[in-house]
């Protein structure tokens, strides 16, 4: 309500929260699936395939991404598994864990973006081939292997065909990413496809139904 000055005015509410589950591997967006169970990405632990190592750090590299999904008692139940993750402690402070970033279940599959890091000019990441599906959008069906996933659009190769403009990056000293970089961190479902959320590349953009 607004008072008679016309400043807002709040009312405080009791805020009590609850902890259904705790202990998840780096969680990150979640989101209700079609079929109205409760999704989460985790982005893992990482792992000891480590490239770039320098005395600032290095990207380590694993298999330890995950999709689960989660019950109002608590319990989790993992989904889909094996999925790339990485350590990244290239910056200070605390490591920085990337993979799974969101995941939409729709039509009886998994569908999944995950961040990307250490891109090479043509947009690749430089983590090995066994990484190749970070930066991508895979869709994959529950309990699946990943030799049965399928990758595709690559947003890293999208953000070096469509090199962001200077005065997208800011002027802060956290700000100056390469015009081709690339992290996709979000989706959800729009115009029968996707609507995603570039983080680096500093861009929303839609996948069609093809």
């Amino acid at each position: 309500a607004a008072s008679a000055a016309g400043a807002r005015s709040t009312v405080a509410f009791p805020v009590v929260p609850t902890v259904i589950t705790s202990g998840l591997a780096a969680p990150r967006h979640i989101g209700l699936g079609s079929d109205g169970r409760l999704y989460v990405a985790l982005a893992g632990s990482g792992g000891t395939s480590c490239v770039n190592a320098s005395p600032q750090g290095s990207y380590c590299f694993g298999l330890t991404g995950s999709i689960d999904f989660l019950k109002t008692d608590g319990v989790v139940t993992t989904v889909l598994s094996g999925m790339p993750s990485v350590i990244d402690t290239t910056e200070p402070g605390p490591p920085d864990y990337l993979g799974p970033a969101a995941v939409y279940f729709g039509n009886g599959v998994l569908n999944i973006v995950s961040n990307n890091d250490d891109l090479n000019p043509d947009g690749t990441n430089a983590l090995g081939p066994d990484a190749a599906d970070l930066g991508q959008l895979v869709t994959a069906v529950p309990s699946s292997s990943s030799w049965d996933w399928k990758a595709g659009p690559n947003f890293g190769l999208y953000a070096a065909q469509h090199p962001q403009a200077s005065t997208s990056l800011g002027s802060g000293p956290a700000s100056q990413e390469p015009p081709t970089d690339s992290d996709p961190y979000d989706l959800t479902p729009y115009d029968s496809g996707y609507a995603v959320v570039d983080a680096a590349a500093n861009a929303v953009l839609w996948v069609s139904p093809t």
